[in-house]
């Protein structure tokens, strides 16, 4: 009953701020101190990490859209920075398209100034038959995945300029964006990665697979339902009704997105009950979560596979590289070693000290095969698997 109490209290606090404001919901300056953190470790020219920092910003505060992201890449492109610095700003800005708004077609105008920083003569026509396409209205997803096709083999093969290549599958990622192909974001970082690989060191592969995590946790919600509003029937005094918006019979309807009016009573009764009882199911869920995370490994340990239904979203991954994500879960559920998000692998498996830490060892080594060196061998994973199962027979 004092959970019940302290929460309804809280609700009757909050309320006001919810139904009638349309308030920041960060502390002030969140975006900007977020955004300042996030690329420490990158080591990189200042001016582009003044850049990257804006994006990530308006991505923090939700406001980024393709428009803002072309144009920083231009920025970008015209900065006197070294070539490397500049493939690894444009690497992490291509981080950026999750998080950018979808349904905004980028201007033809910044699209074309973006491919005239193309020096490669054929690379730049080519370009600029697409671009024209899209201009037009023309342009299809197959023209964008034989473009895709032809940097990956033809222009990567003949050592065209870096620079230029990644300016074309950021070209090529634009467009489909802006026609609503839905694939060419993992077309594209395909041929990224091809495009890249070799071109980094290990630390610094391991600050930008940082940043890409962390923008993965500023994305809880998919792309695909972005747009989609809460209606509910105008039954009060709103003064204010969402352009365009839908209607329930001869009612009409507006959005409860924190518009700067007076909401109906059924609306200031609703919200407070809805959220007084999130907030009951949320302490109790809270209070067994300790208790279900053990009983969940250990379920998954008897049915002879490590990994616990909560960790099904790395089975896409390379085995070898799955098994570490699936150990360094395992440590920290088990014995509370968090790896912290500026840590490397290595600086992780420093801070191990259980009894089976040469099995975790053996994961880290083989993860660092698979991810950097590229060693696609069965002998490998088959090692990998063998090193999980020993940790985590270890922890039982």
């Amino acid at each position: 009953m004092k959970t019940v109490a302290l929460v309804a209290l809280l609700i009757l606090f909050l309320t006001p701020t919810v139904a009638s404001s349309e308030n920041d919901r960060h502390t002030p300056g969140f975006p900007a101190i977020l955004a300042n953190e996030l690329f420490d470790d990158l080591v990189l020219d200042s001016r582009l990490l003044n850049i990257l920092r804006g994006v990530a910003e308006s991505a923090i505060a939700g406001k980024l859209t393709d428009e803002e992201l072309a144009n920083a890449m231009i920025r970008v492109l015209n900065s006197d920075a070294s070539e490397k610095d500049i493939v690894a700003s444009l690497n992490v800005l291509s981080k950026f398209h999750s998080l950018s708004k979808v349904g905004n077609p980028i201007s033809p105008d910044t699209l074309y100034e973006l491919i005239r920083n193309t020096k490669d003569e054929k690379l730049f026509n080519d370009l600029r038959a697409l671009f024209e396409k899209y201009a037009a209205g023309l342009a299809t997803s197959q023209d964008i995945e034989s473009l895709i096709n032809k940097i990956k083999t033809d222009y990567a093969s003949a050592g065209t300029n870096l620079v230029d290549l990644l300016v074309a599958t950021e070209t090529s990622q634009l467009i489909g964006r802006s026609i609503g192909y839905s694939d060419v974001g993992s077309l594209v970082n395909q041929a990224t990665e091809i495009l890249l690989r070799g071109k980094f060191s290990n630390l610094e592969l391991e600050a930008i697979d940082e940043v890409t995590k962390f923008l993965e946790t500023l994305n809880p919600i998919s792309t695909a339902t972005e747009g989609l509003d809460l209606f509910i029937p105008n039954l009060g005094d709103v003064g204010w009704v969402t352009p365009g918006a839908p209607s329930i019979g001869l009612l009409p309807v507006f959005s409860v997105g924190f518009p700067r009016v007076d909401l109906s009573l059924i609306a200031y009764v609703a919200i407070p009950v809805a959220i007084v009882l999130l907030c009951i199911f949320l302490v109790k869920v809270i209070r067994i979560s300790g208790k279900l995370s053990k009983a969940l490994s250990r379920l998954a340990y008897l049915r002879g596979s490590p990994v616990p239904n909560m960790l099904t979203n790395l089975a896409g991954l390379r085995i070898a590289i799955r098994n570490y994500w699936v150990a360094v879960k395992f440590l920290e559920s088990r014995y509370g070693i968090a790896r912290c998000p500026w840590e490397t692998h290595w600086e992780y498996l420093s801070r191990i000290s259980i009894d089976r830490k040469k099995a975790f060892e053996g994961l880290t080594q083989t993860y660092e095969l698979a991810k950097y060196a590229q060693d696609e061998s069965k002998d490998l994973d088959e090692k990998s698997e063998s090193y999980l199962k020993e940790l985590i027979g270890g922890g039982q």
